[in-house]
């Protein structure tokens, strides 16, 4: 969520950037619109996409830059971090005599849900 707590009319511009705050993520996106004029005691919601391309801890960087609504003059900068994980699961389907079992089927079973199958 996003609000401008001033008295004025303000135009934010959005950009989500890796750690070093340079380069555009390839993790995280954004899906809400990237430039925003929010008028005073305006409030909107900022929705990201996260999509890991390894199992590993990603990082990245929100930057809201406010923006001079009669020019293109940077007025401020605030930088969000954000971070995720990449994972990977497994799932497997069994029949047993209480029916559909799904879940993890390793050393240690994991019952997701059990689906029972009339007859």
């Amino acid at each position: 969520m996003i609000r401008n707590c001033s008295k004025e009319c303000l135009r934010i511009s959005i950009r989500i950037c890796n750690e070093d705050g340079e380069t555009p993520s390839s993790v995280f996106s954004l899906v809400s619109s990237s430039l925003l004029t929010l008028n005073a005691a305006e409030e909107t919601t900022l929705v990201l996409s996260f999509h890991p391309l390894l199992v590993e801890e990603c990082l990245g960087t929100i930057l809201l830059t406010s923006m001079s609504l009669q020019s293109t003059t940077e007025l401020s900068t605030v930088c969000i971090p954000l971070i995720g994980y990449g994972g990977c699961a497994q799932a497997e389907v069994k029949e047993t005599e209480n029916g559909l079992v799904i879940g993890n089927h390793g050393n240690r079973t994991l019952s997701l849900f059990v689906l029972s199958v009339e007859k």
